[in-house]
């Protein structure tokens, strides 16, 4: 083992050991370890609960707008799924976002046009002269 090098094996249920560099993800100086045991998933289940505790309520008080307002929405459902441990790429891109909402906005111009044209097109009734 060289200076500064730590090996650090995590025994398993099983009683196999595994290294850390086999779980962990290393940077440089940053090791980030993904703990999958039941106290840690119960913690997350927790925190989630705790967020939408506190989300209805300050959408109760203060109005939804204001929830949308103060909390980042769009940020939500990856906190959310990343407590829940489902795969990140199930999770749309901000990208992906993006071109769905321009999507959106455009079919809802499209919309708008043909109502409009629509209005347009059906005859106005003749006004009658006031006496």
């Amino acid at each position: 083992m060289t200076r500064g090098e730590i090996n650090l094996d995590v025994q398993l249920e099983d009683g196999s050991t595994l290294s850390i560099p086999e779980i962990a993800n290393i940077d440089n100086f940053f090791v980030e370890i993904d703990v999958l045991s039941p106290i840690a998933k119960e913690q997350d289940l927790e925190d989630v609960q705790t967020f939408v505790q506190t989300y209805e309520l300050v959408a109760q008080l203060l109005g939804p707008e204001q929830a949308q307002m103060n909390f980042k929405v769009e940020d939500i459902a990856g906190w959310l799924s990343e407590k829940a441990g489902i795969p990140t790429d199930l999770l749309r891109s901000a990208k992906e976002k993006e071109e769905i909402m321009f999507q959106q906005q455009q079919a809802q111009q499209m919309q708008m046009l043909a109502e409009q044209e629509q209005q347009a097109e059906q005859p106005q009734p003749e006004q009658q002269p006031v006496l």
